[in-house]
């Protein structure tokens, strides 16, 4: 074989190398892009559907208590509304009847789309188990609609849940997790200034 026909040869070979080189380079740059992509998306849905809702909802709730708590605090002056754990004995007839239709119509409505947040996005829960602050949340709310109940047969002997409503356990781990999401979200989009 001439000089001459190992260049032709030559050249088909490295075209044929550089070609395949192209291809494995544009395969791996697209399957990369279509992970960041797909990345992007869950953390887009997260906190669109999840976290974002959920947050600006707990906040919400929080600054709704602190207002009623402010204006309508019951004469007894202690720590918690009632002055122990359900007992309605130091309230008034006013005070209880504030309380009962603040629950039914602020409170517990917010709580149950609260719920409907939890329970209607459950995939998009960061990590593998679902944290027991949103357990405790839901059985909050679920308890609370047994008493709600109660009030509408005229019943008024229970003013409280089974267990209390865990804004500051729902807050550690709603608010580290939208954060994170943000982060991570800004980071994808080439925004690093978060």
């Amino acid at each position: 074989m001439t000089i001459a026909n190992w260049l032709k040869v030559l050249a088909v070979v490295v075209g044929a190398i550089i070609a395949v080189g192209g291809w494995i380079f544009t395969y791996c740059n697209r399957l990369s892009f279509d992970r960041r992509t797909a990345k992007l998306e869950r953390i887009n849905k997260q906190l669109r559907e999840l976290y974002g809702p959920l947050y600006a909802r707990l906040e919400a709730n929080s600054e709704t208590w602190c207002a009623f708590a402010e204006k309508y605090w019951p004469e007894h002056g202690e720590t918690g509304y009632f002055a122990g754990q359900g007992d309605a004995s130091k309230l008034t007839e006013t005070e209880k009847q504030r309380w009962i239709t603040w629950m039914t119509n602020v409170f517990q409505p917010q709580n149950k789309k609260i719920a409907d947040l939890i329970v209607d996005n459950i995939d998009l829960i960061e990590g593998a188990d679902i944290p027991q602050s949103f357990l405790n949340g839901l059985a909050h709310i679920n308890a609370y609609n047994a008493i709600l109940a109660q009030w509408e047969s005229g019943d008024h002997s229970e003013f409280v849940s089974v267990n209390n409503w865990p804004y500051h356990e729902l807050m550690n781990d709603v608010k580290p997790s939208f954060n994170r999401l943000r982060k991570a979200q800004q980071e994808l989009l080439g925004n690093n200034e978060t």
